[in-house]
């Protein structure tokens, strides 16, 4: 079976005139928490334009991972985003934030970006959460970003924050990304997190757009 959850929201006419200017608009949403009972969920978003009277609609698929069958661990979250500072300090585990549903953790907020591209001076971070089944250990992603013809250049990154969850075996973390001296097109953007025995190589690849503005 099958269900649908209707989610209110408000938007703000200032924001409607900002959003007709812009590139691309990154705005959040919170609504009340869903606990999903399925591994796959079908998501559809919905927008009213109050004023030309259309509707338009966005789906997505919403998987949940399978972790019985990760036996050797598996990066289940590599996510881009912003990071601001905010002069509350929240608990050093990561939460959503009531107020603007950003990703909160200790004084660092995190927003996720709409589209994958960033530019050229923008500071840029990313969410990772790895499942590690064995325990905890000592992770140090490595970051690379792959052109097409297959050349990598590495990026160095800078952890934030890490939080380790011991009932679920998540590893989450927050890292800094130094993508200056990346060429402007698009990329791969490969995540490697070296295991510290004989387990494989976990890793994970994003699209990445580095725009020349």
């Amino acid at each position: 079976m099958g269900g649908q959850i209707p989610i209110q929201f408000n938007i703000d006419p200032n924001f409607l005139d900002a959003a007709r200017h812009a590139d691309y608009i990154l705005y959040h949403f919170l609504g009340s928490e869903t606990r999903l009972k399925h591994e796959k969920n079908h998501v559809i978003y919905a927008l009213h334009d109050e004023q030309t009277n259309e509707v338009g609609t966005w789906e997505a698929t919403l998987s949940l991972p399978d972790l019985k069958e990760k036996n050797r661990g598996d990066v289940l979250n590599c996510v881009l985003g912003i990071v601001a500072q905010s002069p509350k300090v929240k608990k050093k585990s990561f939460s959503l934030s009531k107020e603007d549903g950003s990703l909160e953790y200790g004084k660092f907020k995190f927003f996720p970006l709409v589209t994958n591209r960033v530019q050229r001076s923008q500071d840029t971070a990313v969410f990772l959460q790895i499942y590690l089944p064995k325990g905890k250990m000592e992770v140090h992603p490595q970051f690379l970003a792959v052109i097409n013809e297959g050349a990598a250049q590495q990026i160095q990154g800078e952890m934030l924050a890490g939080n380790w969850n011991k009932k679920l075996k998540v590893w989450s973390g927050l890292f800094h990304l130094n993508l200056k001296n990346i060429i402007s097109g698009g990329h791969t953007l490969k995540v490697e997190i070296p295991a510290s025995d004989s387990s494989p190589v976990l890793s994970k690849e994003i699209k990445l757009i580095k725009l020349s503005y």
